[in-house]
């Protein structure tokens, strides 16, 4: 067995990618590039391996008689990298193949399987554009502080799937287990690949679910904070959010009908059907009402309790429970709203919010909903707290329809870094920092295409430029 050297090889498609990545993730990755495609068809019959040049399709560079198998070769300008990466690949115990994620970047991937035929680990490691803008500025806070981050990255999700059978491998869960904090980007898929994923292995039941699970990440925090110097990105009227928006959704995350007993089949009709179970206990509601009120004492003390105990008997126990823990917290006052109701008050009023607390469905639907009150889910990070680990992400999905375009905002993705600070590491004055940071690029009148802009006045930046702009303002 050969002696393990700790060091993984990554290839990325060119050298500037490298030169960028090999930043984020430190010495114990070796990044090299393939330099676009390493392998390619014959130019001519010059190209064609010696062994080939007497048969007749030779010259095509496609064996038409073996279902036009074709023939590939290294070009002569492609040698010398190829060696430099099969050199590299010795000294590795680990091989990310982190080409993008469009159809040429899966083509060069596969081609540089083929050609290297590794005999350690392969795992696909794909960098998305936001990501990618949120790990420069925790590199940047690692220059300006007196701090170090041990980044590892694990593959989760929908092309976690794809390349290992799981959602959720078992060395994604072991690099989790150790980590002090979890920073996750977009995970999902179209509507059209999920059905390449058995139902249970699909991102959001294979992944994301066990992940809340593990590691009882119950509270979800998710601001909704709109200044007033950006409310141009909301489609509401100006006189709606003037004065600026400033509210937090804390959302019950690991109960509810999304964690119930469920049960698809077919009934003695001959009928489909399926059941699900909302089902809550005194002890989970009493734990995330708390986090509600904690919040509410650090803000202005009004409580929002977004319930619908008109129907529900969860929530008539969630209402009775909150009744027993508002005792704790005097100093607040509660305001108890139907869930319908509050739907419609986040658009005809969102400034008399200040913290709202909410079931796990409730809070699903509503945060979506505060996202269009801000313009975009692309303006809403979140926290995931559990009792002894956090995971941060971004409230939105992976966005397939502009994916690789270079235009999503990655504001989102940033905000869950400054989250991450705050509230993992107690790094208050880095992640105020990293705010202030952002504001600042808005402010001086830069987006990205994916954002509202109604008078065309602002002047749209690519994904990459809007992060440089972040990480120049640290």
């Amino acid at each position: 067995m050969a002696k393990s050297t700790g060091k993984s090889l990554v290839i990325v498609e060119s050298p500037a990618k490298a030169r960028t990545i090999s930043k984020f993730l430190g010495p114990a990755y070796q990044v090299e590039a393939s330099i676009g495609h390493v392998r390619d068809l014959p130019a001519g019959k010059k190209d064609v391996p010696e062994k080939y040049k007497a048969e007749d399709w030779a010259y095509l560079g496609v064996d038409i008689d073996q279902d036009f198998q074709p023939l590939y070769i290294v070009p002569t300008d492609k040698k010398k990298q190829v060696k430099k990466l099969k050199d590299a690949l010795k000294e590795a115990d680990h091989l990310y193949l982190a080409t993008d994620e469009d159809r040429e970047g899966e083509a060069i991937s596969w081609h540089l399987r083929e050609i290297l035929k590794p005999r350690v680990p392969v795992d696909r490691l794909v960098f998305h554009e936001i990501t990618k803008e949120a790990i420069a500025v925790l590199k940047k806070i690692e220059e300006t502080s007196d701090v170090s981050f041990d980044l590892r990255y694990a593959p989760f999700g929908g092309q976690a799937y794809f390349d290992h059978g799981s959602a959720f491998p078992e060395e994604t869960k072991k690099i989790c287990d150790e980590a002090d904090a979890i920073l996750k980007g977009p995970i999902g898929l179209s509507f059209e690949e999920s059905k390449n994923i058995p139902v249970d292995e699909q991102p959001e039941r294979g992944a994301l679910l066990p992940l809340r699970r593990r590691y009882n990440t119950f509270a979800n925090f998710r601001p909704v904070y709109l200044p007033e110097e950006l409310s141009h990105f909301s489609p509401l009227k100006p006189r709606v959010v003037e004065g600026g928006v400033d509210f937090m959704i804390i959302r019950e995350l690991v109960g509810g009908l999304y964690f119930g007993e469920k049960e698809r089949g077919e009934n003695a009709d001959g009928k489909r059907y399926v059941k699900e179970v909302l089902e809550y206990d005194e002890d989970q509601i009493r734990q995330i009402l708390h986090v509600g009120f904690q919040e509410a004492m650090g803000r202005n003390k009004v409580l929002h309790n977004i319930h619908k105990n008109n129907v529900l008997k969860s929530s008539v126990l969630w209402c009775e429970v909150l009744d027993e823990v508002a005792i704790e917290y005097p100093e607040v006052e509660v305001k108890h709203l139907l869930v319908d109701a509050a739907a419609t008050h986040m658009f005809l009023n969102p400034r008399q919010f200040s913290v709202m607390v909410m079931e796990n469905m409730f809070g699903d639907i509503l945060s979506d909903e505060a996202g269009g009150l801000l313009g975009s889910l692309g303006l809403m990070p979140s926290a995931c707290m559990g009792p002894d680990k956090a995971y941060y992400e971004p409230s939105h999905g992976s966005a397939p329809d502009i994916a690789g375009q270079g235009i999503a905002n990655p504001y989102s993705m940033i905000g869950s870094v400054a989250m991450m600070l705050e509230k993992s590491f107690g790094m208050k004055d880095e992640a105020r920092k990293i705010w202030d940071a952002m504001r600042d690029v808005f402010g001086e009148g830069y987006t990205t295409a994916d954002l509202r802009d109604p008078e065309g006045k602002l002047q749209p930046i690519t994904t990459a430029e809007f992060g440089a702009k972040v990480v120049g303002k640290l």
